[in-house]
């Protein structure tokens, strides 16, 4: 027979050991002793979590501090969350400001807030138009980003589509398809980040990119590897090492060209 478990709600202010639980609210200013298992996990107050989470689901729209892990289906952060250890799941959403002082591992992952990771990021989809810092590599299938973000690590995915909203750093970046642009102010929330930047100010800086093909603009790298490389408007790239074709435009500067057979 299934084991029925009970909810856990704290509205006021209280102290409550950890467990298994159904669903577990905080909607006050409340504190778990303990990891807690359970299917739903919601923060809309203050919440204070001394252990590891484990749930189904979870939402933290007020302030949230969890101690240990999560692993989790599908988490979303529109307030203000800290986690002491990894976070683990299925599709992560912050548009609040969250800080994970180890890696992230999921199927996506969208910042549309800020987010600011102690080590990797290993997520098949990244999309990102808010703030993004992380300590070590990101790998990924896909990376999308119209915000800003420094990695101080290896950037690689796949298909690599940057959008520059403001300066931005990886330390090296790898893929098969990599564009780097300017983006462009679509209004609504996008207008919103762009004002808080200096969108003509907007440049890439990193010390490698290889690919199969590599489009840049606004960039600066010391070595470009790839097969065919597009070198445009406002980028100053020391060395290009290419096997098909480089073409340079819209005044782009390419201080060494080296045919590669």
């Amino acid at each position: 027979m299934e084991e029925k478990l009970m909810d856990l709600k704290i509205s006021g202010s209280s102290t409550m050991p950890g467990g298994k639980y159904d669903s577990v609210k905080i909607s006050g200013s409340g504190k778990i002793n303990g990891d807690v298992i359970c299917s739903e996990f919601k923060v809309s107050g203050s919440g204070a979590l001394r252990g590891s989470l484990e749930t189904i689901t979870g939402k933290v729209s007020g302030s949230a501090s969890i101690q240990g892990n999560i692993k989790c289906g599908d988490f979303k952060f529109s307030g203000s969350a800290s986690v002491g250890g990894n976070l683990e799941g299925g599709n992560i959403h912050t548009s609040g400001s969250t800080k994970v002082e180890g890696r992230v591992k999921g199927k996506s992952l969208n910042v549309s807030g800020s987010m600011k990771i102690g080590e990797g990021i290993y997520v098949n989809d990244i999309d990102i138009c808010g703030s993004l810092k992380s300590g070590g590599d990101c790998e990924g299938e896909r990376f999308i980003s119209q915000g800003g973000f420094n990695i101080r690590g290896l950037l690689t995915a796949d298909v690599i589509d940057i959008g520059l909203a403001g300066d931005c750093y990886a330390k090296e970046i790898g893929g098969e398809k990599i564009i780097i642009k300017r983006v462009r102010n679509n209004g609504g929330f996008l207008r919103y980040i762009l004002s808080l930047v200096n969108i003509n100010n907007g440049v890439l800086n990193t010390e490698l990119i290889e690919g199969d093909y590599v489009e840049v603009n606004y960039t600066r790298c010391n070595i470009i590897r790839g097969k065919k490389v597009v070198v445009g408007k406002g980028s100053v790239i020391d060395k290009v090492e290419y096997t098909d074709e480089i073409i340079i435009e819209n005044g782009g500067v390419v201080k060494e060209e080296v045919k590669v057979q």
